[in-house]
C-alpha cells in the first residue's frame, strides 16, 4: 500500500521549524526539524508534528517548555 507524503516543508509546530524532507522510516515520513528555542537540529515523524505530540528538541524538553 502506497501513502502519500503530506509536505510539512517550512511549517511550524511548536517551538519546532520544519526544514527539509529527512527520510521514510517504517512507513513514515520524517522531517529535519529545528528547534527555534536552542537550534538543535532533529529527524522528527509527520505524525507527531501535527498531532502535537512533538513540540521541541529532547535538550529542551528537560527545560521544561511547553
Amino acid at each position: 500500500m502506497s501513502r502519500s507524503i503530506i509536505d510539512e516543508h517550512n511549517k511550524t509546530y511548536g517551538y519546532w521549524k520544519v526544514i527539509k524532507f529527512y527520510d521514510m522510516k517504517h512507513g513514515n515520513a520524517r522531517w529535519l526539524c529545528e528547534c527555534t528555542n536552542c537550534g538543535n537540529r532533529y529527524p522528527v515523524y509527520g505524525f507527531a508534528l501535527r498531532n502535537g505530540r512533538s513540540k521541541h528538541c529532547r535538550k529542551c524538553n528537560s527545560k521544561g517548555l511547553e
